[in-house]
């Protein structure tokens, strides 16, 4: 079990202090009522609150938290992050969140460097889009095999290809 970043606080959802997670929370992660969730950093001195309710939603998951009571509780809340616990597979390299790529390098099929992973942003209708900070500017690609080749995890790199079929546009 590792507690991994699940996204942050977004936008109000419901009368009773619901709210939905932006980031790049899959639909397939299996979250139980009365699990711990932590803002800020998973440090077990971070201010943590219960799990009462999630259910994902075309928008992504709406959760529900103990101690969150209504939507302006919510709204001034909007963009803290969001730690659970979560059994992930250290051992398999290809095992990953999107999340913990953060700062990863981004590399051509030659090495030659392209950026660095900025952020994920996660789209209801279609795959995630990978966003890379690059020497002069910013660039995104979809989160799919045609651009994503490899991630090295050990080695914090992103092999990216196809890249000219982006930067032409």
């Amino acid at each position: 079990m590792a507690w991994i970043e699940f996204g942050w606080i977004g936008k109000p959802h419901g009368l009773n202090g619901g709210f939905f997670v932006t980031g790049d929370t899959s639909p397939d992660a299996v979250l139980a009522s009365g699990i711990p969730v932590r803002f800020k950093s998973p440090s077990p001195e971070a201010e943590t609150h219960e799990l009462l309710q999630a259910q994902w939603m075309p928008k992504g998951w709406k959760l529900t938290l103990s101690g969150i009571e209504s939507p302006e509780a919510a709204k001034k809340l909007k963009g803290t992050p969001l730690f659970i616990e979560m059994e992930i597979n250290e051992g398999d390299p290809n095992s990953f969140f999107p999340s913990e790529l953060t700062g990863f390098t981004a590399v051509d099929s030659s090495g030659k460097t392209l950026g660095a992973l900025e952020g994920v942003e996660r789209l209801p209708a279609g795959p995630d889009r990978w966003w890379f900070a690059g020497e002069k500017e910013s660039w995104c690609v979809p989160a799919i095999a045609h651009f994503i080749a490899n991630v090295r995890k050990k080695d914090r790199i992103i092999e990216v290809t196809n890249i000219q079929e982006i930067l032409e546009l």
